[in-house]
């Protein structure tokens, strides 16, 4: 075993660095524009690190700020536990986890934050056809993470939401340390990529995914009067998020019809599943609801701890 793992509680076994630039002509930038994506950045950072290199834990820490723009010079650092059996893997390249997230922007760039129109496998990978009928291959690990973790799926729309609020940031890239972009998204894209749309389509011919429907009576946890994104519902014993597709219900949120935390709708609400092979079975994976048939103000409900409430 090598003795600079013996010898101290952990090792950074790899390092790489990229930036974020946010275009424009800054010499300041709005604070919560900078929070919310270096927060959602970060996140989205630990979620690929969990499914490349589980055995490492990863440091994200903010270099000095270039003077005169608005660069912010990240640091990814990989450490591995001084532990006898994660000392015997061999680390994951921390590049790899860059590469890994400039390609999931990209994939949101591709989709415009859509559900996409198809997919296939193609020789280990995936090709992934957009509602414009444009064809991109993804790898798989870029393909799972992307549509199957609800904290990328949720950080990415929050990303480029506060992007979207703040008319100061004219463009948005990720760049290598000596600031060759990887990716660049303009101002014009950002509505579209803050979109809280599910990944999986729709429709789809992969007999692995499957939509069910059924009435259902969700109390209103967060509720989201813009219709690009999501409510936050309680659905029997947990909490989901939905986006709301009826337009004649949007129509009553615009015309102000009042909804609060605790209110009940009852809707269609539709469900798409996964088919899980360890599991042999389906997961609910997204939800959407097709309908709202009642909204049920929370005062008019009755009270669960008072029987004889009306």
């Amino acid at each position: 075993m090598p003795s600079e793992i013996q010898d101290s509680p952990s090792a950074i076994t790899s390092s790489a660095d990229f930036k974020l630039k946010f275009d424009g002509r800054l010499k300041q930038i709005n604070a919560n524009t900078l929070a919310a994506s270096l927060f959602s950045v970060t996140a989205i950072v630990h979620e690929i690190n969990r499914t490349v290199a589980p055995e490492t834990a990863i440091d994200v820490n903010v270099k000095a700020f270039s003077g005169g723009s608005f660069l912010v010079h990240l640091d990814l650092e990989a450490v591995k536990a001084a532990l006898p059996l994660v000392a015997m893997i061999t680390p994951v390249p921390v590049k790899d986890v860059v590469d890994v997230l400039v390609a999931i922007f990209d994939l949101r760039k591709f989709l415009k934050g859509e559900p996409p129109k198809a997919i296939s496998p193609v020789d280990g990978k995936v090709q992934i056809e957009n509602n414009n009928g444009q064809i991109t291959i993804a790898e798989q690990v870029v393909y799972n993470i992307y549509g199957d973790n609800a904290t990328v799926q949720q950080a990415l729309a929050n990303n480029f939401k506060a992007l979207d609020e703040d008319p100061a940031v004219t463009g948005y890239e990720i760049t290598d340390g000596g600031e060759n972009p990887l990716i660049q998204i303009d101002r014009e894209e950002f509505a579209d990529l803050a979109n809280d749309a599910d990944f999986l389509p729709a429709d789809s011919e992969d007999p692995r995914i499957r939509i069910i429907s059924e009435r259902a009576n969700l109390g209103i946890i967060r509720p989201a009067f813009d219709a690009r994104y999501k409510w936050d519902f309680q659905y029997r014993t947990q909490k989901i998020t939905a986006r709301v597709l009826d337009a004649a219900f949007q129509a009553r949120i615009d015309s102000g019809e009042a909804f609060h935390k605790g209110d009940r709708l009852v809707v269609d609400l539709e469900i798409s599943q996964e088919f899980d092979n360890a599991l042999n079975g389906y997961l609910d994976k997204a939800f959407r609801v097709a309908h709202v048939i009642q909204h049920i103000p929370r005062e008019q409900q009755p009270d669960l701890f008072n029987p004889e409430s009306d």
